[in-house]
């Protein structure tokens, strides 16, 4: 009878631990679950600064920041998320990705090494492995290459998708500063 009253006890005292982080939790969900993550990534922090240091919230956080492509933030809150034993494979995916767009190469495959290891049938896992060096190649080719602003075609305006064709070079732009309609055909 005693062994019956410690088992519900601690049934209770654990719902109790789920529901409190739940309720924690809860406005920056909804914000999360409607995809508003600039808003949900300010209610994850009110959060952190009432002291919670849950996993869950670091990783909440982090996938705020990577889905609105602030890669600095993002990789400070994953570095936290994929220290802990128990990451979501996924969140290490995400670290790495951030650490290769911030420039750290090195730890990037080393990360996505990690998550190779737990998710070996991913097929980004495949890919990777068939060449995980594959940065330095890039980096070493684009030093072939220069961009040079060509300012006589250039604008302020979005301009983009240049072709030549014959003697002309047709191109596609947002400027219209003669604020004429002009009559698509």
């Amino acid at each position: 009878m005693k062994k019956i009253y410690t088992i519900l006890l601690l049934i209770a005292v654990s719902t109790t631990i789920v529901s409190a982080q739940n309720s924690k939790t809860k406005k920056a969900d909804n914000l999360y679950d409607r995809l508003a993550y600039t808003d949900a990534a300010q209610a994850y922090q009110k959060v952190l600064k009432r002291g919670t240091t849950d996993v869950y919230v670091f990783e909440r956080l982090a996938n705020c920041y990577y889905f609105i492509n602030d890669t600095k933030k993002a990789e400070m809150y994953y570095k936290r998320v994929a220290k802990s034993k128990d990451a979501n494979p996924e969140a290490i995916y995400n670290y790495a990705q951030t650490l290769k767009a911030n420039g750290k190469f090195s730890d990037y495959n080393t990360w996505m090494k990690n998550f190779a290891k737990l998710s070996p049938n991913d097929t980004r896992v495949k890919e990777f492995m068939k060449n995980p060096n594959y940065i330095p190649k890039i980096m070493d080719d684009m030093a072939r290459y220069t961009a040079t602003n060509m300012e006589d075609i250039n604008s302020e305006y979005a301009d983009f998708g240049g072709i030549v064709y014959g003697k002309d070079f047709y191109f596609a732009s947002g400027r219209n500063t003669s604020r004429k309609n002009i009559p698509v055909e």
